[in-house]
Parts: C-alpha cells; structure tokens; sequence
C-alpha cells in the first residue's frame, strides 16, 4: 500500500486493495482449502492497518453499493427456490423464533452483565438480530459442499431477508421516543425514523 500511495494514480490504492482481497482469497480457496472469506477477510485486516485505509474505503464504498453488493445477492438468489420456501412453515417459524430471541437473549444478557442498562441491553439484543452476509456464505459453503440441502438453503436466505426486514421495526420499540429519559437517568435519545 505505501508503494501504491507513491504511483501518481487517481484510484491505484483502491486497485491494489482489491489484488490482495482477490488473491488472498484465491490461496485461502484453492491453496489452503479454506473457505475464500477468510482469505479477503484477512486482507481487509491488513489493509486496515495501514495509513491508507480511509482513502480505500472512501474510494471502495460506491463500488461495492453499485457493483458487488448487488451481485452477491444476486448470486445467492439463484441458488434458492423460492417454490420450497412454503414447505415446513412450521419449522421455518420455530426456527424464526429461535433466532430472534436467541439474539435478543444472548446479546442482551451479555450487554446486561457488561454493565448496560436493562433497556439499553434490550436494544443491543434487538440491534444484533439480522444475519449478515457471512450467514449467506456459510449457507452457500454447506450447499456447494454437499453438506445442507437446497431447501435448507433456501430456508438460510429466508431466514437472513426475514431478520433484516424485522430487525427496523422492532428497534423502534426498543429505544425510547426523543423525550423519554432512559431508564429515568435523565439521558435522551433519538428515535429511530
């Protein structure tokens, strides 16, 4: 990165922060038999530690809203069947339900026992309920391994798109309106719009 900094290009610590990403989940995929996130991960941990971290993901951040983001989903979407989605309601809500609430649960308690208070703990909770990304990668893994089904897959996307759609709503009950003290310390916070 600081030989990159050095060139007289308008993007080249952007480009150079993409090679590594890229190569390091090449070797991470086919050279170390891991799974390539963990290869681009570990880039990004290196590439956060130097000084021109901040230029990078100012300069990555509309690429990735416009270019890879919408690919990546893309890509997850066609490996579901949107037709299995409606087998095994049942266990798709209990499932549903355990996620949410072990979020709520875990993350809270833990926020709880860290010295929050009990709403701010219930809002910690609340705020970790979406599965990311790297469930979407886990899910594709398991399925590309042979280790989970398509309709098990499929059920991981709806269960991702179902956590992140709730995830808004449900914070809006979790912090208190803009005059409502918290927890009566007399500390404000703004709603969620």
């Amino acid at each position: 990165m600081k030989y990159a900094a050095r060139l007289h290009g308008n993007h080249t610590e952007v480009a150079v922060a993409l090679a590594v990403a890229l190569f390091l989940a090449f070797l991470a995929q086919w050279g170390g038999g891991m799974a390539a996130i963990t290869g681009s991960y570990l880039a990004g941990l290196f590439i956060a530690m130097t000084p021109e971290r901040e230029k990078v993901v100012v300069d990555l951040h509309p690429l990735l809203n416009s270019f890879f983001g919408p690919l990546f989903f893309v890509s997850i979407a066609w490996k579901s069947t949107p037709g299995t989605w409606a087998v095994r309601v049942a266990f798709f809500a209990l499932i549903l339900t355990i996620a949410i609430l072990g979020k709520i649960v875990g993350s809270g308690l833990g926020a709880y026992w860290t010295g929050f208070t009990r709403r701010e703990s219930i809002a910690v909770g609340v705020g970790m309920i979406p599965r990311g990304e790297v469930g979407l990668i886990t899910a594709s893994l398991g399925l590309a391994a042979g280790l989970v089904t398509r309709q098990v897959y499929t059920e991981a996307v709806a269960l991702v798109l179902l956590t992140t759609l709730i995830t808004p709503a449900v914070l809006r009950y979790a912090f208190p309106k803009a005059s409502e003290p918290l927890d009566g310390e007399g500390i404000t916070t703004l709603s969620v719009a």
